[in-house]
C-alpha cells in the first residue's frame, strides 16, 4: 500500500507537466479477427519455428490495430531523430506479465532487426516479481533462460536469450525510480489500463503511448492457463516486431 501511495503522490507532483501522448487502444478481449494459435501449436517449439509463427501472426493483425501501431512508431521515430539512443519503457501495474513480455520481445526484435539504438526496459507502479507463468511461456517459445538471485529473495532475475545469441535480456520486477531505468528522454508505453489511469504523467518521458493488453492473469489456475499465456506472448511478440518494422521504415 505504501508503494501504491508513493506512486500516486509521485505522479500527482508531476500533474502539471505536459507530455505528448499517442493512444494505442486495446479492447477488453482480443479481436475476433486476430488469429489465435493453440497451446499445442506453441508449446515446446524451437525458436526458429516460433519465429515463423510470429510472422504468420503479423499477417492477421487487424487493420485498426496496425493504424494505431503506426502512431506509436511515429513517436519512437521522433525520439530516434533527436537522440543517440531510443529508450522504451513498458509500464504496467505489477511489472510481472505484460510489460515483461513486451520488454523481452521488443528487445529481441530490435536485436534481430539490427536496431542498435533501441533499449527496452519495463517497470510497474509497484514491485512484485516476474511471474513464473510469464517465464514458462517464453521457454515454450524456444528461448533459453537462466535464473539467479536478485535484489530480494522473492524477485529473482531471469536472463533470457534467443538460442545462439550473445545478448540476454534480464527480466525482474521493478517500480518507477529503479536505478536501471532511464530518467529522461524515453517513450513510456502503458501496457495496462490501471497503470495508465493511476499515473497520468510519467516524469522524464518525452512521449507516452497507450498499448494496453488483456492480462493473462484472468485464467490463472484454470485449464487454459498455459494457452492464455502462450497467446498473449505471441500477440505481443508479433506486435513488437511489427512496431519496430514500422520504426525502421
Amino acid at each position: 500500500m505504501r508503494r501504491s501511495l508513493f506512486c500516486c503522490v509521485w505522479c500527482s507532483c508531476w500533474a502539471l507537466l505536459a507530455i505528448p501522448s499517442a493512444a494505442i487502444a486495446q479492447t477488453d478481449q482480443p479481436s475476433s479477427s486476430q488469429k489465435q494459435v493453440s497451446q499445442n501449436q506453441v508449446r515446446g517449439v524451437d525458436y526458429d519455428r516460433y519465429k515463423k509463427q510470429i510472422e504468420e501472426q503479423r499477417k492477421v493483425i487487424p487493420q485498426e490495430r496496425l493504424e494505431l501501431l503506426k502512431k506509436g512508431a511515429a513517436e519512437i521515430k521522433a525520439m530516434g531523430a533527436k537522440n543517440e539512443k531510443i529508450d522504451l519503457v513498458f509500464v504496467c501495474t505489477h511489472n510481472s506479465r505484460r510489460s515483461q513480455l513486451a520488454q523481452l520481445w521488443c528487445q529481441v526484435a530490435a536485436e534481430q532487426m539490427g536496431l542498435k539504438k533501441v533499449r527496452c526496459h519495463s517497470c510497474g507502479t509497484e514491485r512484485t516479481a516476474c511471474n513464473p507463468r510469464t517465464v514458462a511461456a517464453l521457454e515454450r517459445a524456444g528461448l533459453e533462460m537462466e535464473r539467479r538471485a536478485g535484489e530480494s529473495e522473492d524477485n529473482p532475475i531471469y536472463s533470457i536469450r534467443v538460442p545462439k545469441s550473445q545478448t540476454a535480456v534480464e527480466l525482474f520486477s521493478k517500480a518507477f525510480g529503479h536505478a536501471s531505468l532511464p530518467t529522461q528522454d524515453f517513450v513510456a508505453l502503458m501496457c495496462c489500463d490501471d497503470a495508465d489511469k493511476n499515473c497520468p504523467r510519467i516524469p522524464g518521458a518525452s512521449s507516452r503511448v497507450r498499448l494496453s493488453y488483456v492480462d493473462p492473469k484472468v485464467n490463472d489456475g484454470r485449464s487454459n492457463e498455459a494457452q492464455t499465456y502462450d497467446e498473449r506472448s505471441l500477440q505481443i511478440a508479433s506486435e513488437m516486431f511489427e512496431l519496430l518494422t514500422l520504426v525502421s521504415q
